[in-house]
């Protein structure tokens, strides 16, 4: 049975996950899939505010519905035989796709002050206005009845990408990983 390979990217908000996903996407010519995507189009089809708040609190009513693993599911196969996945944020999807694929898990991160700024200056955000509540907002999706668990997530990584740098740093640490694994 021929086994999907995925190179997945997982990291806090604004970390370069997704960044490093299109770079590999790019570079090896394979779809880049963010684990979100499904989830933000059944919220558009419902009407539910696409606010950070908003999106978490569907994703987890809706994982318990669907199984935590569901947006991983449908992602692998959207995947004919290697492809990227970005930005799991759940354990359950993780574990699906390490026992039905050959997951190469990749962490990127970088400091919190960092991460804000690029999310100001991309508009990504619109409820935290200050760093104080965007650590906050980060810490409370991440913990109490929220299936959300970046930071845990991030522990099972095979490898770890600090992005404070520059697009040419992030691309070489990726190479590294890539030339590594033999995928360049």
């Amino acid at each position: 049975m021929f086994v999907k390979k995925i190179i997945g990217f997982i990291g806090p908000i604004c970390s370069g996950k997704d960044t490093a996903g299109d770079y590999v996407s790019n570079l090896l010519n394979i779809k880049h899939l963010q684990i979100s995507s499904p989830l933000i189009e059944e919220a558009k089809e419902m009407k539910i505010p696409l606010t950070r708040k908003d999106i978490t609190k569907f994703g987890t009513a809706l994982a318990k519905v669907k199984g935590e693993d569901y947006l991983a599911r449908i992602l692998l196969e959207k995947i004919e035989k290697i492809g990227v996945i970005s930005g799991m944020r759940q354990l359950k999807q993780i574990h699906y796709l390490r026992d039905n694929s050959d997951l190469l898990l990749i962490s990127v991160d970088c400091p919190v002050e960092i991460r804000f700024k690029r999310a100001k200056d991309r508009n990504k955000i619109v409820e935290a206005i200050k760093l104080q509540d965007f650590i906050k907002d980060e810490l409370e999706e991440n913990s109490g009845e929220n299936i959300q668990r970046v930071f845990e997530c991030m522990k099972l990584a095979d490898y770890k990408i600090k992005n404070d740098s520059n697009l040419e740093s992030l691309h070489e640490q990726i190479n590294n990983i890539l030339r590594h694994n033999d995928l360049i």
